[in-house]
């Protein structure tokens, strides 16, 4: 082969050889090089999502933890505001205070007066009850009575009270009906 033959055969290999590298760049490695990029595009995108993720659950566990301190003050304030009539715990309060007080409580009788409801959407409406009782005892027992009521967990309102002291057995005894509301929050 002379010399300038073979000058062409290797100018003509060379841009076979360019031309077959741009046909591997094109047909393989460029098309690669594009799933490598949408790859790393939606690795970052997850990952970004993944980030807001942990941020969200960070603040909700923060929340929780806000209201886990705020369940003992619900606790405390359901035993002054009950979350709804709670009557056992109502009529145990009274004749509780009743027994310490010295009095003895003849009768109860209870009474739903008409819910009133809350200005906030938001809130409940206040419950009350109106609590009629008859109860016997000296006035000593009947004022650390009402002093009880006046300092017990739950709230009470005096509304009425009667005393009758027209029974001769014993100078300090008397009759006595007393009215009190107590107050919950409806559901």
């Amino acid at each position: 082969m002379k010399v300038s033959s073979k000058r062409i055969f290797s100018i003509f290999s060379a841009i076979a050889l360019i031309i077959a590298t741009i046909f591997v760049y094109k047909s393989l490695i460029n098309p690669a090089y594009e799933d490598i990029k949408k790859k790393k595009s939606e690795i970052a995108t997850l990952e970004n999502i993944l980030e807001e993720e942990k941020d969200v659950i960070g603040q909700i566990k923060e929340v929780i933890e806000q209201y886990k301190g705020q369940r003992q003050l619900q606790e405390a304030l359901s035993l002054t505001f009950p979350i709804d009539r709670n009557m056992p715990n109502l009529i145990n309060d009274i004749s509780g205070l009743g027994q310490v007080s010295g009095l003895f409580v003849k009768s109860i009788f209870f009474k739903d007066l008409p819910i009133k409801k809350a200005k906030n959407s938001l809130a409940n409406g206040v419950g009350v009850i109106e609590v009629q009782m008859k109860l016997s005892g000296s006035y000593d027992s009947l004022k650390s009575f009402i002093n009880n009521l006046e300092t017990n967990v739950r709230i009470f309102d005096v509304t009425s009270l009667n005393i009758d002291s027209s029974i001769k057995n014993s100078e300090d005894f008397m009759e006595v009906a007393l009215t009190v509301h107590a107050y919950y929050q409806s559901k």
